[in-house]
C-alpha cells in the first residue's frame, strides 16, 4: 500500500477544528480513511465498521473480530478494537465471555474510558444508521453530537501530491489500455462486444490494474447499443454478441482502480471513417471539452462552472444529453463530490481532481462521449492520462488480423 500522507493530512486538520474526537461511518470513508481496495466493505451493513479518532490520539478502527486480521494487514489504521457479534465465537472461554458484542459497546467503553461524556463529537450523520445515532444521543445527554460530514467531505475532494500523483498515473494506464483494445479492432474482422469488453479488461490489467468490486467496469458499446447506458441488459452475464459493424460508432468505457483509487473513462472509436453527422458529434465533444479547459478556475464554484457550460452548448447548438451530468469527483470512488452541475456550490480549488463526462447526442441517437482527467492548479485544470490525441477519435483499419490480435 502507498504512502499517501491521509492521516497525517487528518491529524494536522483535525487540530484546526474543535471537536474532541470524530466517529466516521460509511465504506467509502472508511476505504478513505484505511487504505487499499477492501471492496468488500460496500456489502456489509452500515453498522459494521467505524473509525473513531480522539483528538491528540492514533485512530480506532471498531470492526467484528473475523475481520480485524484482514483490517489491519490490508489497511494503515493499526489499532483495530474487534468485536464479537457471534455467541458462537464466544463459548467456552472466560477471555471470550467478557468480550465485546457489538460496535456500540466497544465505543460505549472507549468514550467512557477518556472521559468523553461532556464533549463535541463530529458524527458523519449521512452515513451512521439512523438508529445507531439516536441510541448515542439517548445515552450520552451530555455530548454534543454534530456533523462533520462536510469535514470529511471537503477533506476526500482536496487531494494529497501523492494522491495527485497516484490518479494521474492511473488516468494514464487507463488511457494506454483502452487504445491498446482498440488497436485490435479491424473492420474485416470484426468481434463481438462482449470480445471488446474482455480486451478492455485485460489491457487494463496488463498494465498493473484492478478489475475488483462493484464499481468495476468494462463496455463494448456499438451501433444501436450504444444508444444507452447499458447495452444488452438484463443480459448481462453472458450478453447477445452483437458483432462490430462497418461504419459504426463504438463506446469503450472502463472503471478500473490502482491501489484503492479510481479511474472512470470512456473512448470513441469508429469502424472506419467517420460520415460527417458522426464527424460532427465528435467534434461537439472536443469543443465542450476545451471550452470546460476554459472555464474550470480555482474560485469558481462548480454549479457557475455548470449553468455557463450548458449556455455554450445551447448557444452552440450542441446536443448534450444533460441527464448525464457534465463531470465529477473521483478517488477511492469512481464519483465522488464535487459535481459540475447546477445543484452543486462546492468551490473548485487547487488539489482537485475531475473527470470530465459531458455527453452528446449522434446522428443515430448514439451516446458520444469522451471522458477526461484534470487535476486542478492554481493556474487551472492539467489534462493527464492521454496516451494518444483524443482530439480525433480512434478509427479501425479496414483490413484482416495476421497472425493473432
Amino acid at each position: 500500500m502507498r504512502k499517501l500522507g491521509i492521516l497525517e493530512k487528518l491529524t494536522n486538520e483535525f487540530k484546526k477544528t474543535d471537536f474532541d474526537a470524530v466517529l466516521v461511518f460509511g465504506y467509502d470513508h472508511i476505504r478513505y480513511l484505511i487504505g487499499g481496495a477492501l471492496p468488500f466493505l460496500g456489502s456489509l451493513p452500515p453498522d459494521t465498521v467505524a473509525v473513531f479518532w480522539i483528538r491528540d490520539a492514533e485512530p480506532v478502527l471498531i470492526a467484528p473480530a473475523y475481520l480485524r486480521d484482514t483490517l489491519r494487514s490490508g489497511g494503515r489504521i493499526r489499532n483495530v478494537q474487534p468485536y464479537y457479534p457471534y455467541p458462537d465465537c464466544r463459548a467456552g472461554e472466560e477471555p471470550f465471555r467478557r468480550a465485546k458484542t457489538s460496535l456500540e459497546s466497544v465505543l460505549t467503553d472507549i468514550i467512557e474510558r477518556e472521559g468523553l461524556d461532556n464533549g463535541k463529537i463530529g458524527l458523519t450523520e449521512r452515513r451512521i444508521p439512523f438508529s445507531t445515532a439516536r441510541r448515542l444521543r439517548k445515552k450520552y445527554e451530555n455530548i454534543r453530537f454534530t456533523s462533520c460530514d462536510q469535514w470529511i467531505k471537503d477533506l476526500r475532494m482536496r487531494k494529497t501530491a501523492a494522491e495527485l500523483e497516484l490518479l494521474a498515473e492511473l488516468a494514464g494506464k487507463t488511457d494506454h489500455g483502452l487504445a491498446g483494445a482498440a488497436h485490435h479492432v479491424m473492420v474485416y474482422a470484426a468481434r463481438p462486444e462482449k470480445g471488446l469488453s474482455e480486451i478492455i479488461r485485460v489491457h487494463c490489467i496488463e498494465r498493473g490494474l484492478d478489475m475488483t468490486g462493484y464499481e468495476s467496469l468494462a463496455v463494448g458499446a456499438s451501433g444501436e447499443h450504444t444508444t444507452v447506458p447499458w447495452p444488452e441488459a438484463p443480459f448481462y452475464g453472458v450478453g447477445k454478441g452483437k458483432q462490430l459493424m462497418e461504419g459504426e460508432l463504438v463506446r469503450m468505457e472502463i472503471r478500473t482502480s490502482l491501489d484503492g483509487y479510481w479511474s472512470d473513462a470512456a473512448r470513441l472509436l469508429v469502424m472506419g471513417e467517420p460520415d460527417d453527422a458522426q464527424q460532427k458529434a465528435y467534434d461537439d465533444i472536443v469543443i465542450l471539452r476545451n471550452k470546460a479547459l476554459d472555464v474550470l478556475k480555482p474560485g469558481r464554484s462548480c454549479s457557475e462552472v455548470a449553468r455557463e457550460l450548458l449556455e455554450f452548448c445551447t448557444k452552440r447548438g450542441i446536443d448534450l444529453v444533460k441527464p448525464h451530468g457534465l463531470g465529477h469527483g473521483i478517488g477511492v470512488m469512481p464519483v465522488e463530490a464535487p459535481f459540475i452541475d447546477p445543484s452543486d456550490p462546492t468551490e473548485l480549488q487547487s488539489g482537485m481532481v475531475i473527470v470530465l463526462t459531458p455527453t452528446v447526442k449522434g446522428p443515430e441517437g448514439e451516446l458520444v462521449r469522451s471522458y477526461d482527467t484534470v487535476i486542478m492548479e492554481e493556474q487551472g485544470p492539467r489534462l493527464v492520462g492521454w496516451y494518444k490525441d483524443w482530439n480525433t477519435p480512434y478509427k479501425a483499419v479496414k483490413s484482416y488480423q495476421h497472425g493473432g490480435g
